[in-house]
């Protein structure tokens, strides 16, 4: 640390080495450091070191003189560092007016206070005399209060700085223990709500397991009850068929005895080998017939003038099941922006949002329902596969626990037997047919409203319970209903976790292999965002479930 720094001109050293000899009293007794440029070793770079003594003073003594403020490095180097250090830091500037000068005309110079009194030059005095000393120990005695109060304005800085360095301590400190006492209670605060969540998902799904349990028990009854009302019905009426052979039986053995008593032996032998040819095929007819379901009725028939046979009349062929077709709607043809972007409830699988052109095609009206399905098994297709209703009901209820495969089965069947082509809806006509022209989540809009489907959250008397018979609900601007909620249904294409590379024409997205096909619409107990026209969600193609079904569409 630079105490003193001593800016003069050369032609003036002998007054500064006057006053550096007072100041020395200064620099032994009171660890002061005085500076000056003779201090500069011979041969060494003197720049650096003018400029580093002069960040370091905490006092200048300028030596004012005409040869001074003429002084090229004096006034373009030292006083203009000077005179910033003073603004910026409060440096204590003292001029010393050595010889009389212009000072006065300099501006920064008039405007400072000088060491001596009335600012008289020193060479007013002979060098050594009694009047110059006095001069050079009243500059040192001034110079020793200015660094006094140099020293306690720094100390008093340091300890501002200590305490300020103290208190951002402090206040970090209580950031750091308000954060951590703020994160321990969001900590507690969300365990409290994931254990309390945690108890009603297990209360929601004891609940819900113990509904299903007592609905299963209820159709196990029901089904059950139904059973043995059928084996009575059988019995009954395999009772009432043993009645009206054994009466046929009295009936013809008495008409046959009354007829051979009157024929000649001749005639009775005749008449009882035709009898016995067309009890054979009677009886050949019945076994051929028996698993046809008809209903038998018994003919009498003569033999000869008068003698009465028993034959069997069956009821031809099997007579065929009625087919209880879907109501197909027409979809017209058209362009339509297929995903979500950047509206209400997104997800990244519904993304990008691409043009996509679909064909003209009729989509069925409602889900395929029970009755339809169980049209297919009794006519011996679907696998004979009958899926469980859950206790729920079947008829008009949508089919449900039924798979992609099954889904597939139901369409092969329906295209055999009316000779056109059924199948399941691409995603892309699925989401095209939900809509219906609508930019909206729901083709009503983009709030779910009440009442309006049958989903976890909907509103309407189903929801969180079970299905509802197809056709429930308003239809949208095509004609088709239950497009969203009531039962997942699954379409023809292979699950993609986004839209790049999806077809622009309407067409299924084929792999080779499809781990997870895609599913619509969402369900009777799903929230209302996965109701929307343009969510999705993949299932393996062999899942069966109590909330998936199927509807089918129909192309030329």
């Amino acid at each position: 640390m630079t105490d003193i720094f001593i800016s003069y001109s050369h032609q003036d050293e002998p007054w500064k080495d006057a006053l550096q000899r007072h100041l020395k009293v200064l620099q032994l007794h009171g660890e002061v450091i005085i500076w000056d440029d003779r201090q500069i070793e011979v041969g060494s770079n003197w720049l650096p070191a003018i400029e580093t003594a002069l960040e370091k003073a905490r006092v200048a003594l300028l030596l004012v003189s005409s040869d001074f403020l003429t002084s090229e490095f004096i006034t373009r180097k030292e006083i203009p560092r000077l005179l910033q250090r003073r603004e910026a830091e409060g440096l204590q500037i003292v001029p010393v007016i050595v010889k009389p000068c212009a000072w006065r005309t300099v501006p920064w110079l008039a405007a400072l206070q000088g060491a001596t009194k009335d600012n008289r030059p020193l060479s007013q005095y002979a060098l050594g005399s009694h009047e110059s000393e006095q001069a050079l120990s009243d500059i040192t005695d001034r110079v020793y209060q200015l660094l006094q109060a140099s020293k306690q304005a720094e100390a008093a800085k340091q300890q501002a700085e200590q305490a300020r360095l103290a208190e951002l301590e402090r206040q970090e400190q209580a950031r750091v223990a308000r954060e951590a006492e703020q994160q321990r209670l969001a900590q507690e605060q969300a365990e409290r709500e994931a254990a309390a969540k945690q108890q009603a998902e297990q209360a929601r799904l004891q609940q819900e397991a113990e509904g299903h349990r007592l609905a299963q028990q209820q159709a196990e009854r029901a089904a059950a009850e139904q059973a043995r009302q059928a084996e009575l019905q059988r019995q009954r009426e395999a009772q009432e068929q043993a009645e009206r052979e054994r009466l046929a039986r009295q009936q013809a053995e008495a008409a046959e005895r009354a007829y051979a008593e009157q024929l000649k032996p001749e005639q009775a032998a005749a008449a009882k080998t035709e009898k016995e040819r067309l009890v054979r095929e009677a009886r050949e007819l019945k076994k051929n017939n028996s698993s046809s379901g008809g209903k038998t009725k018994w003919l009498l028939g003569g033999v000869g003038i008068s003698a009465l046979v028993l034959v069997w009349a069956m009821q031809g062929e099997k007579p065929e099941v009625p087919i209880e077709l879907p109501e197909m709607i027409a979809i017209p043809a058209g362009p339509f922006q297929m995903g979500c972007s950047n509206g209400k409830d997104c997800d990244d699988d519904e993304k990008p949002v691409r043009t996509v052109n679909v064909p003209a095609l009729e989509m069925s009206k409602t889900e395929i329902t029970f009755a339809q399905w169980d049209a297919c098994v009794a006519d011996g297709g679907c696998n004979n596969y009958k899926p469980d209703d859950q206790g729920w009901g079947r008829g008009s209820r949508p089919v449900i626990n039924v798979s992609w495969n099954d889904a597939q089965n139901y369409a092969q069947w329906l295209s055999i037997k009316t000779k056109q082509n059924y199948a399941l809806p691409t995603e892309a006509q699925w989401e095209y047919a939900a809509r219906a022209g609508a930019k909206t989540s729901y083709f009503w809009g983009d709030d779910i409203g009440a009442n309006q489907a049958n989903c976890g959250g909907c509103g309407s008397q189903w929801d969180n319970k079970q299905t509802s018979p197809v056709g429930s609900f308003a239809a949208n601007a095509w004609g088709l209903q239950d497009m969203h909620g009531n039962v997942w249904e699954w379409t023809q294409d292979c699950y993609h976790d986004s839209y790049d590379k999806a077809p622009k024409g309407g067409s299924a997205w084929q792999e080779k292999t499809c781990e997870y096909r895609v599913m619509r619409g969402g369900s009777w107990f799903i929230i209302p965002r996965n109701a929307r026209s343009a969510n999705r969600n993949g299932f393996e193609p062999t899942v069966r479930n109590y909330s998936i079904g199927f509807r089918i569409s129909r192309t030329n």
